[in-house]
């Protein structure tokens, strides 16, 4: 797995980009598509990624493989995903 500190340069060369969820899903349903399943994902990951104050024990709940760990993460992104996913799986179907 490469980190960001093994690619050096090529960190200049990464883009990122968001696309909001509601305007994917008209865009779809105006070429005949229809939403079949929307689940918000990793909610831990948002909360640890945009809650500085509380980064530092959120990354070590995150990043623990612990059973403990594992649970309170798990019930972590279940309790807040629709507020802080890191990413939205959108499954649709042609019509």
């Amino acid at each position: 797995s490469t980190s960001a500190i093994d690619i050096g340069e090529d960190r200049e060369k990464f883009y990122q980009f968001a696309l909001d969820e509601e305007r994917v899903i008209l865009d779809f349903e105006k070429i005949n598509f229809k939403l079949v399943k929307k689940e918000y994902l990793d909610g831990i990951k948002g909360l640890k990624d945009e809650l500085t104050i509380m980064k530092k024990v959120l990354q070590k709940t995150y990043d623990s493989r612990t059973f403990i760990g594992l649970v309170v993460s798990k019930i972590i992104s279940i309790l807040f995903k629709r507020f802080s996913s890191h990413s939205i799986l959108l499954v649709l179907q042609k019509q």
